[in-house]
């Protein structure tokens, strides 16, 4: 599937499917996952899963690089079992201090159908702006076996290049509404 995705922070999020092609299940799948992450975007509680000391307990498990920038590797803890938490490891760019990678394990798994789900998220810089490179999730499901769902940033937009992309409109086209 090919969904274009609509974040106006601080919290508003929409989606359009574009495009679609393979099984009806699979495309039912990707549609909950869309619908969850705006439903979580618009909550207004989303202190309940950021990544601060009220959520998780932080422990550094060394040093690595990542896509050659130097990061500090930590241990991510969750304080609770949410399925939006992760239980994994979290790496964190030596210079910027931004997030550049999160992977590992929810700590809750969302259906019973799933007996783990483990993740991981990349995050890039994108003309200024800090934003999620990609993801994949690779599901445990019960009696299937592994399902993977993987998304990618193909195209990223800010404000003022989504408004000097838009067509203008005339003074003309206004005398006809």
């Amino acid at each position: 599937m090919v969904a274009e995705v609509n974040f106006r922070p601080p919290a508003n999020e929409k989606y359009r499917i574009q495009k679609s092609s393979g099984s009806h299940q699979g495309q039912q799948v990707v549609q909950r996952v869309l619908d969850h992450e705006v439903e979580v975007t618009s909550n207004s509680d989303q202190t309940r899963i950021a990544l601060n000391r009220d959520n998780y307990n932080f422990a550094l498990i060394g040093e690595a690089s990542l896509d050659g920038k130097p990061c500090y590797r930590l241990e991510l803890k969750p304080k609770r079992k949410e399925k939006e938490l992760i239980s994994g490891e979290l790496w964190v760019d030596q210079n910027s201090f931004f997030v550049r990678q999160i992977e590992g394990d929810l700590a809750k798994t969302p259906s019973w159908w799933l007996k783990k789900v483990h993740v991981k998220f990349t995050f890039a810089d994108f003309d200024g702006s800090w934003l999620q490179a990609s993801m994949e999730a690779v599901a445990d499901v019960r009696i299937i076996g592994p399902h993977t769902l993987t998304s990618h940033t193909r195209d990223y937009r800010g404000a003022e290049k989504f408004a000097s992309s838009r067509p203008r409109m005339r003074a003309a086209n206004f005398g006809n509404m």
